[in-house]
């Protein structure tokens, strides 16, 4: 996703892409983005407190400062603005000014548990626990299902000397973040302060199955086997921490390099990082990602694959190997692959959704994409894919909309650009098939303002030519052949265009262009025509003789190969074949066999 803003875009648009470009470490980003919703809403309380609220994260004290006052302007007593002031009073030493803010916003709002939980951190570190635990119990009570409340929770419990509840309370976070090693670590830390370690020792074991990376687990673990009397198990804790440390060390360098753009130089690193550390997952995940930065795709597949076989819950590799096969037309492998995953992810969605587009079940993948598009409003390339089957839909206008705002979404992305004319474009062709032909040319001509492609000038000399305007017609004919020399229906119709003005010599060279490399008896029979009203009666007999060799008799042209004889004096067959026309009831041999008998 990239920095772009729609000239439509909502306030609760902005407050979502931003979202996504945080999620995406992209902060500077989202900065930017926030600052021209600003512009173009510049009294919107939630853009200046998501916008302040950045700036003060990002070291921009002040600005942030200044912008969520303005918030508190407009919206006097708004929690949020109040709770994100207090933290920057926090962050400049002030507690008790924060503190003040915190009870001045819960004053207002007494049901906002995200002030209720920052008032009891704040009451913690000015040492008053009780009125600290007060609040947490608030928060608890306000949104039981937070894990951050409940961690506060146990550990001010614990403060406070109730170790059964806190205790309670770490088992509840346990079960609120299953799958969360430092819920497993904090635990394995209450059992060493309650002087239990072997409960302490099977938990530190836990967290390192989910985290097998990272160094304080082992060193915390080395630790406890050394007071267990378990020296051998606490050397090897001990060496797997070094060399873990040091690993993160070269991976630091690799990733810093990587950042300023010299991948090569951090590949090299990573290459012997992993060499000497194969199970160095984090190592290696970089490396593949970096394999994919420069388009190395299969050895980045090699490697998530490698991965996944040593540590099967690894969901980027999983889910980046899928797109890798994606990318290589491999489907059924990459919803494979991402079906062994515990869980359904949006890309099984989006890659079923791939598989309806190449089927052309354009109903089905668009249902699957809309069930994407929830978690991701507005991501470009989704947008486009929407869009891709809105219009196989024929539904144009909702294709347009998705495309316009994909387009201002990454403005330097040209095939966005390039996918709306394609729409645009069938909307003219469908209107030139209802034979709509000036609406259809209205639309070409705005095309062709805005890029000049041969198939739009010829699309738009067909309407010209239906149109009766038969001049401007050859004008866009000809324009259009000479960026496709071999759109053959297009000469064609040139050619019929220059016959009925009269301009039979120009007509005549299109067929013969067009005969060079087509040969049909009807091509043959119009190249006839020609010569004969060019009175080249010998090229017109040639050429009409050949059409009906091949098969065309058909009384028109059975009388024109006449008429040419009769003008080379080879009576006989002319006359045979004028008879034969007229025989079909073609008035114009018809006529002239009358007007001879007549003399």
């Amino acid at each position: 996703m990239s920095l772009t803003f729609s000239a439509g875009q909502t306030v609760g648009e902005y407050k979502q892409q931003a979202s996504q470009l945080v999620r995406h470490y992209k902060w500077e980003e989202a900065i930017q983005l926030l600052k021209a919703g600003i512009d173009r809403y510049p009294n919107q309380p939630a853009l200046l407190i998501r916008l302040g609220t950045l700036l003060v994260r990002s070291g921009q004290r002040n600005h942030g400062k200044y912008l969520l006052k303005r918030a508190l302007e407009i919206q006097p007593g708004n929690s949020d603005v109040l709770r994100s002031i207090a933290h920057i009073k926090l962050r400049q030493g002030s507690l008790s000014s924060a503190i003040d803010l915190l009870q001045d916003s819960l004053i207002q709002d007494n049901g906002d548990a995200e002030s209720h939980h920052s008032l009891a951190h704040f009451l913690l570190a000015t040492e008053e626990p009780a009125m600290s635990l007060e609040h947490i119990k608030q928060t608890i009570k306000l949104n039981p299902l937070d894990p951050r409340f409940r961690r506060l929770y146990a550990f001010v419990l614990e403060s406070q000397g109730h170790q059964t509840q806190a205790e309670e309370q770490l088992k509840i976070l346990y079960t609120l973040s299953p799958e969360d090693p430092k819920v497993l670590f904090e635990l394995s830390e209450y059992w060493q302060r309650a002087a239990t370690p072997l409960h302490s020792q099977e938990y530190l074991e836990m967290a390192i199955a989910m985290d097998p990376e990272n160094p304080l687990y082992h060193d915390r673990l080395a630790a406890l086997y050394r007071a267990l009397g378990q020296e051998n198990k606490s050397k090897i804790e001990t060496q797997i921490s070094k060399n873990l440390q040091a690993a993160f060390s070269h991976y630091i360098q690799a990733l810093r390099l990587s950042l300023q753009g010299e991948k090569r130089e951090a590949i090299a690193i990573l290459e012997t990082l992993v060499t000497e550390h194969p199970e160095f997952i984090t190592g290696m995940t970089l490396l593949a990602d970096l394999y994919q930065k420069i388009g190395q795709h299969n050895l980045a597949l090699d490697i998530y694959l490698e991965i996944l076989g040593r540590a099967p819950l690894q969901i980027t590799a999983r889910e980046e190997a899928a797109w890798i096969l994606v990318q290589q037309g491999f489907l059924d492998a990459a919803m494979d692959l991402l079906a062994a995953s515990d869980s359904p992810t949006l890309n099984l969605t989006l890659i079923r959704a791939h598989q309806q587009i190449s089927q052309e079940n354009w109903e089905e993948a668009l249902r699957l994409l809309r069930q994407v598009e929830i978690e991701n409003p507005l991501h470009p390339k989704l947008l486009q894919l929407i869009s891709h089957c809105l219009d196989a839909l024929k539904k144009t206008d909702e294709a347009l909309d998705h495309l316009n705002k994909a387009a201002s979404l990454s403005p330097e992305d040209r095939t966005i650009w390039h996918q709306i004319m394609e729409v645009k474009y069938n909307i003219a062709v469908d209107l030139l098939n209802a034979g709509k032909f000036q609406m259809a040319l209205t639309v070409f001509e705005k095309l062709i303002e805005e890029d000049i492609q041969p198939e739009y000038l010829l699309r738009m000399a067909y309407a010209q030519q239906q149109l009766g305007n038969l001049g401007g017609a050859i004008r866009q004919y000809r324009a259009g052949l000479e960026g496709n020399p071999t759109a053959d229906w297009a000469r064609i119709n040139l050619a019929a265009s220059l016959y009925l003005l009269g301009q039979y010599r120009k007509a005549a060279t299109q067929w013969e262009i067009i005969l060079a490399h087509s040969k049909s008896a009807d091509h043959y029979y119009q190249l006839g025509l020609c010569y004969f009203h060019l009175q080249r009666f010998p090229e017109a007999e040639r050429a009409l003789a050949k059409a009906v060799k091949m098969g065309d008799t058909r009384p028109e042209v059975l009388y024109s190969l006449g008429a040419s004889q009769l003008r080379l004096n080879r009576e006989d067959e002319a006359w045979n074949l004028i008879r034969r026309a007229a025989a079909a009831q073609y008035s114009l041999a018809q006529t002239l066999l009358r007007k001879t008998i007549d003399r």
